[in-house]
């Protein structure tokens, strides 16, 4: 009897030592905005509403850099394709409107957008932080949208915001 006895020990111990560490692994997992600070490369695609085109929804690509300061301040550029047209967009929080970051590591943004250098709507983003903010996954909830998005942390170094002049 000394054998299942000694079995059952081992396994309750091992069974209380995975619970402790599922416990803290999920304490350490809470989030804010210093979850997401760094230099992130982007890219999304799938459909959306054409701003150059009376918003007809068409196929849609996109990719670029975004900063995030770590205060809920963002802000970003790079290249949009509708249909195959590739331009050039610029998004970013205003100031008075930082992202939100839940303890779940879920969270919102809304961008002021530019695309071809001309003011379009505010495109509002919904997303999961990843891997201690490693990535972040997401997608628009705008209407007409079908679109993910992923953001991949830099790993060698961080831009600040007012370091990359105008884009």
């Amino acid at each position: 009897m000394r054998q299942p006895t000694r079995a059952l020990f081992v396994v309750f111990v091992l069974i209380a030592a995975a619970t402790i560490l599922a416990v803290s692994a999920h304490a350490q997992q809470a989030c804010n905005n210093k979850s997401t600070k760094g230099t992130y490369g982007y890219s999304c695609t799938g459909v959306a509403p054409n701003p150059t085109d009376s918003f007809k929804v068409e196929p849609f690509a996109a990719y670029g850099v975004v900063i995030a300061d770590g205060k809920g301040q963002w802000k970003g550029y790079g290249k949009v394709s509708f249909n195959g047209v590739v331009l050039p967009w610029t998004h970013g929080t205003r100031p008075h409107e930082p992202s939100k970051i839940n303890p779940d590591c879920s969270g919102s943004v809304t961008y002021e957008v530019t695309v071809a250098g001309g003011a379009v709507p505010d495109a509002h983003f919904e997303f999961v932080i990843v891997d201690n903010g490693v990535e972040i996954k997401g997608f628009p909830v705008d209407a007409g949208y079908a679109a993910t998005c992923q953001l991949i942390l830099e790993k060698h170094g961080f831009l600040e915001l007012d370091s990359w002049g105008s884009h």
